[in-house]
């Protein structure tokens, strides 16, 4: 008996690069879905990812289709048991940088009435491996378009490893 198989799809040397950085995004996302449920349990915070807004075109048993509504904004929502919530973006990559425009319009007005308000408003990257915390207010520091290890070091802390995973808690004020 013939098998037939579908032919596997063919990437570009740009489609493959925004393969490989939507899968390392969702390894770091993952990664901070998993602390937030050790700060849950422990009653330290809530931290609750913030899915991408879509709409339900149509539906049946086997299928849903949907468009996408709109830009979703940060990433993730924190919650404190002293009364701190703000949001924080993430951003990760397997390169010795990351551009400043990284943050997309949405992103950045959000966090920014999160600073003017008081509130917690932060990025989260993650660079090879070493994960960052640099608050929103700093962001933009420097003539430069895009912040290496040493500048992200100097305009934000390095958020130490619990278990394996980024521990949030430990950095911020």
């Amino acid at each position: 008996m013939r098998r037939f198989e579908r032919p596997k799809k063919r990437y570009s040397k740009a489609g493959l690069a925004g393969l490989e950085a939507k899968r390392n995004g969702a390894d770091a996302e993952a990664q901070m879905e998993m602390i937030a449920n050790v700060y849950m349990n422990e009653g330290t915070a809530e931290i609750c990812k913030r899915y991408e807004p879509y709409k339900c075109v149509s539906g049946g048993a086997k299928t849903f289709k949907a468009v996408y509504a709109g830009k979703s904004g940060c990433d993730f929502e924190i919650w404190l048991p002293d009364g701190r919530s703000g949001h924080i973006e993430m951003k990760s990559r397997e390169a010795d940088r990351i551009t400043k425009d990284a943050i997309d319009d949405t992103q950045s007005a959000q966090l920014t009435r999160r600073m003017q308000w008081g509130h917690i408003a932060g990025v989260v990257i993650r660079l090879k491996g070493i994960w960052y915390y640099v608050d929103w207010s700093r962001w933009f520091e420097g003539d430069r378009k895009s912040h290496n290890v040493k500048q992200l070091g100097e305009i934000g802390t390095v958020i130490p490893l619990r278990s394996g995973l980024p521990d949030l808690l430990a950095i911020l004020p």
